[in-house]
């Protein structure tokens, strides 16, 4: 067990260490995006299991907590991503028809406090 906190936080500890280059072409790329926030939901969700450890009387007997926050954490990410790169439900971009699931917006009205939805169905930029 103490091998396997030791190897993950060996590879927590480099990735860290590692330069992250910021370049405005890989942005562009929704997929991407989503791929990088499941890959950090993943990490950070392993990272919380593994300090719920440590409030487990036997952490020996749940490791399993590390694998349940790593899934969750990739779920999350995953959606996150996804509600971060998609927009509308109908786009059209360079004289291209992109047809995706929409972000849907939930807000309250300020005079009446009620609950508003909106959904953008067709993105034409001009």
């Amino acid at each position: 067990m103490k091998k396997y906190v030791a190897i993950f936080l060996m590879f927590a500890m480099i990735t860290l260490c590692l330069p992250i280059k910021a370049e405005a072409a890989q942005q562009d790329n929704d997929m991407l995006v989503v791929l990088k926030s499941s890959f950090y939901g993943g990490l950070t969700g392993a990272l919380i299991g593994t300090a719920i450890l440590a409030f487990r009387d036997k952490p020996s007997d749940h490791t399993e907590d590390i694998q349940i926050g790593a899934g969750v954490g990739i779920i999350v990410g995953t959606l996150y991503g996804l509600a971060k790169t998609t927009q509308a439900f109908v786009q059209v971009e360079d004289g291209n028809l992109t047809v995706q699931m929409p972000t849907f917006r939930f807000d309250v009205d300020q005079d009446t406090h009620d609950l508003r939805g909106s959904v953008d169905l067709l993105k034409i930029p001009f």
